[in-house]
């Protein structure tokens, strides 16, 4: 089975669980830069998926995760940011 297949099975699998996920973050809003419930269950995600390099920032609205690659050859960095605040108003999701 080749990557792109294998793909869209793995974003099949975990999609009642990313909609679990967003739904309970939306459940409970938080607004401005205190964001714990947020922020915990943004570091229960990445420690249950194995990420071993994660930093709390000083505030409770920040986190900063390394996710190190295992394949050979040369080494790439990627990174990302997102917005951890709620969304004032109707928003609509793809999952």
């Amino acid at each position: 089975m080749s990557a792109s297949t294998d793909l869209p099975a793995a974003a099949a699998a975990i999609a009642g669980h990313l909609t679990r996920s967003r739904r309970t973050l939306h459940g409970a809003p938080e607004l401005g830069l205190v964001l714990p419930q947020t922020q915990a269950l943004v570091l229960s995600e990445l420690e249950r998926i194995g990420v071993d390099s994660v930093l709390r920032g000083k505030a409770l609205s920040s986190v900063v995760a390394e996710v190190r690659g295992t394949a050979p050859g040369p080494r790439r960095t990627v990174a990302l940011r997102a917005d951890m605040a709620k969304i004032i108003g109707s928003a609509t999701f793809w999952f």
